[in-house]
């Protein structure tokens, strides 16, 4: 842009204008208004303040933020269980989201991070879940056989006659 007319201002990104050549044939004339039309497009894209940068309000202070890019587990050997920092959790099991804006380089680096957000989040997920599945399963099976088979064991015991005592019994139920 700068070949066809001089610089009307210097700014740091590169996204100067520049006033034409009235001098050059008309296509380079066309050719550097358009140029200037462009510029000022990138320069509004570039200026912007409002781009969403959203993060998490931190469980610990309902006025701070809380950011999965900073997570960190640690593991503590007594309990057998990881705790972390940042996860952007509450007790409940939810998260509140937490509008925030930011300008054009804030939000590059935003969304450049974004697969390591991911990767704590994921990474949290698959450790959870190693240290409490046991648990999990072992707590359902009780619940079921304590809940369910063994109420519907002793509803069949009871039946002496009928289909359903020795239905149930051929079934292995009981």
């Amino acid at each position: 842009l700068a070949a066809l007319g001089t610089r009307t201002a210097t700014r740091p990104d590169c996204a100067d204008v520049v006033a034409c050549d009235l001098t050059k044939p008309l296509q380079q004339q066309a050719s550097c208004q358009a140029g200037n039309k462009y510029v000022a497009l990138k320069r509004n894209i570039m200026d912007l303040a409002n781009y969403r940068c959203d993060v998490f309000v931190d469980p610990a202070d309902d006025l701070g933020d809380c950011d999965p890019l900073s997570m960190v587990g640690t593991y503590d050997a007594a309990s057998q269980k990881t705790s972390y920092t940042s996860a952007c959790v509450y007790p409940d099991g939810t998260l509140k989201r937490k509008t925030r804006t930011c300008n054009l380089q804030q939000f590059v680096t935003y969304v450049s991070n974004f697969g390591l957000r991911i990767n704590n989040t994921m990474t949290r997920l698959d450790t959870v879940v190693a240290e409490t599945g046991s648990g999990i399963s072992v707590g359902l099976k009780s619940l079921v056989t304590q809940y369910l088979l063994d109420p519907m064991t002793t509803i069949v015991n009871g039946v002496t006659c009928g289909f359903i005592a020795s239905t149930y019994r051929r079934g292995g139920g009981g």
